[in-house]
């Protein structure tokens, strides 16, 4: 089976041809790493280096009077923006503190960490010991520290009461007209000591399992971390995301998407010289991360669709969106199709070309700190493309902000590699049987002049235009 490939990182304005890419790789990878085309923008094949850009949420607690709201999708640690500080008590014993963490209702708190340390609370929210990442537990914060936790729903109208007067929240001033209603959030009491707080206010921060989504095909919001969800959510989302209408999202591209991101992956397939140290049977791709509404919808849009090696695009109307899986061409065009000359591209100038991809990744497995993945192929001796490249070692970086294991992200940095190895594009006007296709289709090109036969090619931007006798082509 041909592999099929489409672009990198690449945003194009306003492009007017039609652009196919061609492989003879034995593995079948498909879908643009990082491709978005907004608007009226269309997609381009190959882009020379690419730059993603790099969004993120709160690493560690942040203070100001007017700061971004946090977006969590997927699940990953995070840290939240004090709101709220206020003492109590005699000698001001007791410190009140309101750290909200998300602009959104979340499915839940998952897991309390305080100066990197796992709390375990009891039911009334009292921090009765920590865990290192060793396995070394200390109760010092017994009787000290109280955590309660409020989710950013119906739960935010009950406002947090524990302990007696004059160490109530409500002593504090919080009362419950102050609910940070879509707000999730925890309020957390500190009893002065000087053993439980040697260094002062501790960094608190929470793993959270974050928004709920609307899935079309069940009809159902609840929590995923399926990346087309997730995606489909923010361009659907008013308050930080596109706002656009549920009518113009292609819901059967979308559901679809979000199926292939929730198959398996397979890699019996695997060739040699890339290896086969990889499990089978985990979802093929993930999205797990968080950013602040500060960011571009564009550079949160990239940074998204890394996760599944995406495609977005929007075209009559419609977003639309494909993952990085095979698709099987249905349609053959050859000569008796073209209205023009084709205009052919072999390769990338050289300062554009690149044979090894290095990036990082954050999840559990690097204790939720960015981590660099192996690089891509992890071996130079074995690496063909530095062969091809006259044994010039040439490397990109390429992060992978929602990607939260390793084994992912270097599956994701193989198909960045296999796509941009792939460079043969060219562009030409069709007629009107070339209508019936779409960016992200696989269509077959017949050209006797090229040697051609049922060659497949990736569609990554197609446009309408008029002949000299008005006649429509594409």
């Amino acid at each position: 089976m041909p592999q099929v490939v489409g672009a990198i990182g690449a945003k194009v304005i306003g492009a007017t041809f039609a652009v196919a890419v061609s492989t003879t790789s034995t593995v079948a990878i498909l879908a643009g790493l990082g491709t978005i085309a907004l608007g009226a923008a269309a997609l381009r094949a190959l882009a020379p280096k690419p730059s993603l850009p790099k969004v993120s949420g709160y690493n560690v607690t942040s203070r100001g009077s007017a700061l971004d709201h946090q977006v969590v999708y997927g699940k990953t640690r995070v840290a939240g923006v004090e709101v709220f500080k206020a003492t109590t008590g005699t000698d001001n014993a007791y410190l009140h503190l309101v750290l909200a963490f998300t602009g959104h209702e979340i499915e839940s708190f998952e897991e309390i960490w305080i100066n990197d340390e796992k709390a375990t609370l009891d039911g009334s929210g009292n921090v009765t010991t920590v865990t290192t990442e060793d396995g070394d537990t200390s109760s010092r914060y017994n009787n000290k520290l109280t955590i309660i936790k409020r989710l950013g729903g119906t739960d935010n109208d009950t406002p947090p009461a524990f302990g007696s007067s004059p160490n109530r929240p409500t002593d504090a001033g919080w009362t419950s007209v102050h609910k940070l209603t879509g707000i999730s959030y925890l309020y957390c009491r500190l009893k002065f000591d000087r053993d439980a707080f040697p260094n002062g206010i501790p960094e608190i921060q929470a793993t959270i399992k974050g928004k709920k989504v609307y899935n079309p095909d069940t009809a159902t919001t609840e929590w995923s971390d399926n990346p087309a969800l997730c995606i489909r959510d923010y361009l659907t989302s008013s308050g930080y995301g596109l706002g656009e209408a549920t009518s113009a999202v292609d819901d059967t591209l979308f559901v679809a998407a979000a199926e292939a991101c929730d198959a398996t992956a397979d890699y019996s397939q695997t060739p040699t010289i890339w290896g086969s140290s990889y499990p089978i049977g985990v979802k093929k791709y993930t999205l797990n991360g968080a950013f602040t509404t500060g960011a571009k919808p564009a550079d949160v849009l990239e940074d998204m669709l890394t996760s599944m090696g995406g495609t977005l695009w929007y075209a009559q109307g419609k977003w639309r969106v494909k993952a990085a899986k095979w698709y099987a061409p249905t349609v053959t065009l050859d000569e008796d199709d073209l209205r023009s000359g084709m205009t052919i591209n072999t390769r990338h100038a050289y300062r554009d070309n690149f044979n090894t991809i290095k990036g990082t990744f954050r999840g559990v497995e690097s204790n939720y700190i960015e981590t660099d993945y192996q690089q891509f192929p992890a071996d130079d001796s074995t690496n063909p493309f530095i062969t091809v490249d006259n044994g010039q070692k040439s490397v990109i970086d390429i992060p992978l902000a929602f990607t939260d294991n390793s084994v992912t992200a270097r599956r994701l940095a193989r198909i960045a590699l296999e796509r941009h190895r792939q460079q043969l594009t060219f562009s030409a006007t069709f007629g009107m049987r070339a209508f019936q296709l779409q960016v992200g289709d696989v269509v077959n090109i017949t050209n006797t002049r090229m040697g051609w036969s049922s060659k497949a090619f990736a569609i990554v931007s197609w446009t309408f235009t008029t002949g000299q006798d008005l006649e429509l082509l594409v």
